[in-house]
Parts: C-alpha cells; structure tokens; sequence
C-alpha cells in the first residue's frame, strides 16, 4: 500500500536567503543551504541524530503546496533502504549508497542539477524530491548509532515523501515472480514509478547518486515535450553476451517521465498480472536474463518494447549514460563482440564536454571514497580523472557559493590534488575530507 505523505514539505523555499543574485529564479532554483549548527565541531551525526520527536505521519497534500510551473522539472531521488539492512536486494540504488558520506552526496547531486536551472539562459527551474521507505528515514552510521535522513534531504533543500512500494506480494499474480523479486531487484524497486504522480511538473526525471549532470539540458526537453513519448532513458549494457536486443534494460539513473497517474497504474496492473519464465522472459515475448529484469529496469523495458510500443525514446549511451566502461567484452569462445550490438561506440573516447549526464561509479568508483586506480586503461584512466574532478569542482563551487555559513575546507590533501583539489589525502573512504566531520 503506497504511504504517500509529504511530511511537513519543509522545502527549499523555507531554506531559501535572498542573496545578491542576476535572476530570482536562479535563486529558487539553486538556493543557498544554511548550515545553522553553529558549532562547528559537532559531527554530522550527532547534528542529525534521530530522536523520537521526529515523528513523519505522512499528512498533507503535495500538489496543494509545490510548484505549478509549465517550466519547471521535477528530479526524483529515491531511497530504498539503509546501508547495510536486512533488505537485500539486487536494487541499484541501494549498491551506490553514500553511506558516511550522506550529505555530500545529496549537495553535490542537487548542486549539479539546478546550476543548469534558469542559469545560462536556461528556460527551465528545478525542483528536487526524494521518496524515502519508511525502513530508509532513520538509518545507523558507521557507529552503529541512528540517524535522521529526512532531516538532512530538507535541510539542504530537497521536497520529501516518504512512501511504501506500490508493488507488494499478494497483489503478485505469477508463482515466479512473487518467489523471485525479493531476490532480485525487490518490490521496492517500483517506488520510482511515483515520480509519475507529480503532475505538477511537465517533466520528472528519476535520478541517484551516480546522476552528475554537466550541461543544459533545454534542447532535450524541449523534444521530449513536442513527442509524443512517454519516457526516454538510454540503455544499460547487457549482463550478459551476445546481445538480444532483449537482455538489456535502460540505466536507472537518468530516465525521463511525462508525469501521468494513469500511465503508473497501467503499468502497475500490468506488472501484477504479467507472468515470467526463465526461457521466454516476460509473457513469453522475450525480454529476458540481465540483472534486475523482475523489477523497474525489466518490466519498463518490457512494458515499452511488447505493450505500449511508441512511447518511449532512446538517449544516446555516450551522452547520457556514460559510465566509461569498456563497449567490448569476451563471448563463450573467448571472441571479441561488442557488448550492445546495436550501440558499439566507445564512449571512453568522447569528449568530456560534449556529455551531458555522467553515470558515476560503475568504472571510476566514488569519488567520497577517493578512488582512483593506477591499473585504469589509459583512455579511461583520462575519463575517470575528468570525472572526479568535476564533482570535486562542483562541491567546492557548492561550499563557496550556497554553503551560507559552512564549515571551511581547506584543499590541503595531496593524492591526487589535481584530481581531487586537496579534498583527499589518500586512497579509501577514511581518506576523504568530508562537509561535515564524520566520527569513523
């Protein structure tokens, strides 16, 4: 059953201070994240320690008291579980959990979307979300110790809905997926599709940790808006070689949704009552055996190549989901083939200015834990510096720009500091300087 709240919807606009700025709107869009904890001492989970008091019963109306703007977009984080719980899964989202490094990676995302937001000529504002299972609110920090993740989400500006999945077992009308789903993608993999219900926005887009936007994205909009889809994402490789056509699904961190409350119950019913085998896929028509294929990445991937064919668009790998992996892999007889036959570019050769959304992580790793790995194939070696770097640049242009009263940096870290700008003194998660002060 779906919790949907909005609890308390303390939003950006509740954040937000008026500095002296060329456009109000970049001001709603971007906002300036107060840090009001005046001791600066305090680690950051003794600022966002859960108490009982903070209490979220999912009371209130969220289209009453959000924005109505025909150029405003909508981006949807979505946050499944704590690191490390009992809720196994093979969810994506759940893998590139920033765990210690929480409020980071929450500035940082945020920041690299909405810099692109009615800012260079930009037709567009930005509104951020993030859906929250309620196991996911208060989560244990390496300590072993609670904290409160909501609180942090509306401190630095994002609009928060906790939510159950709309996916549960006895709605599950197939043996094999209701014995299966738990170990593969999880029913809560299909939070994601509430992003659908905010039709308040023209535009959503379903985002995590790894989404590093690094150009204006108005042309893209603007066709998507004058088609007649319904979403458009880019592909995933495969799990497995060769490809089908059928064993790949899209990359979960970047897919773009016309918000519709019908089009999330069809797809919803569909699931519920469409049957899966291991040797014809889902219904028998083929979409079939790469990771996650029982959940959101499989079904939509069905739902749009068998059912509602049409409706959806295919971004460009290289430009849109460019994890700087290599496009070539080893079949059974140890040839070599392309990974996605009808995609072969390799996109650890594009040039960094020319992509538009980074996926972070699958190849280079986190940059909140320092990676970096001399053994790198040289092209992507060059990539995966270009990458660091840039959420290393963005993070250092938050803090010294919409970090109203934040905890000072001091860049003096040596790995790397051309990659990292002194954020990091070596390798590992231990080595990284964090926002606020981390006690592991």
């Amino acid at each position: 059953v779906k919790l949907l709240g909005v609890m308390s919807l303390v939003s950006a606009f509740a954040l937000l201070t008026m500095p002296s700025m060329p456009s109000m709107h970049r001001t709603l869009a971007e906002g300036v994240v107060v840090f009001s904890h005046t001791y600066w001492g305090k680690y950051w989970e003794d600022i966002f320690a859960a108490p009982f008091t903070n209490i979220y019963d999912g009371s209130g109306d969220r289209s009453a008291s959000l924005p109505h703007d025909p150029n405003n977009v909508g981006y949807v984080l979505t946050l499944t579980s704590c690191p490390g719980d009992s809720y196994n899964t093979g969810d994506e989202g759940a893998d590139y959990d920033p765990g210690h490094s929480f409020y980071d990676a929450a500035a940082v995302l945020k920041y690299s979307i909405c810099r692109y937001s009615y800012a260079d000529d930009s037709r567009y504002n930005a509104t951020m979300y993030a859906l929250v299972h309620p196991d996911a609110v208060k989560c244990k920090d390496p300590n072993g110790q609670d904290y409160d993740r909501v609180e942090v989400l509306q401190e630095l500006g994002y609009h928060v809905s906790i939510v159950g999945s709309q996916i549960y077992d006895r709605m599950l009308q197939d043996p094999f997926v209701k014995e299966n789903l738990p170990i593969d993608s999880g029913e809560r993999d299909f939070m994601r599709l509430d992003a659908l219900s905010m039709d308040n926005h023209p535009i959503v887009v379903s985002v995590d940790f790894r989404t590093f936007v690094i150009q204006n994205l108005d042309s893209d909009f603007d066709s998507f808006l004058n088609s007649n889809e319904q979403m458009r994402w880019s592909m995933d490789y495969p799990t497995n070689v060769p490809s089908t056509g059928s064993n790949l699904g899209p990359n979960l961190h970047w897919i773009m949704m016309r918000p519709n409350r019908d089009l999330e119950a069809a797809i919803i019913a569909k699931y519920a009552a469409t049957s899966y085998t291991t040797t014809w896929g889902w219904n028998n028509q083929g979409v079939k055996d790469f990771e996650g294929v029982l959940g959101i990445k499989g079904f939509l991937m069905h739902y749009y190549n068998r059912i509602d064919v049409g409706k959806l668009g295919i971004l460009q790998r290289c430009y849109f989901g460019n994890d700087n992996s290599n496009p070539m892999d080893q079949d059974q007889s140890g040839s070599t083939i392309c990974r996605d036959h009808t995609d072969c570019q390799d996109c650890r050769a594009v040039s960094f200015d020319r992509i538009k959304v980074l996926k972070m992580m699958d190849t280079c790793g986190k940059p909140w834990e320092c990676s970096y790995d001399d053994t790198w194939e040289p092209t992507a070696k060059v990539q995966c510096e270009n990458y660091h770097r840039a959420w290393f640049e963005a993070r250092k242009n938050f803090e010294d720009s919409y970090w109203q009263n934040g905890i000072p940096s001091f860049h003096n870290g040596t790995f790397h500091p051309n990659v990292f700008l002194g954020y990091c003194n070596c390798a590992g998660q231990a080595c990284y300087d964090r926002m606020i002060d981390d006690k592991a």
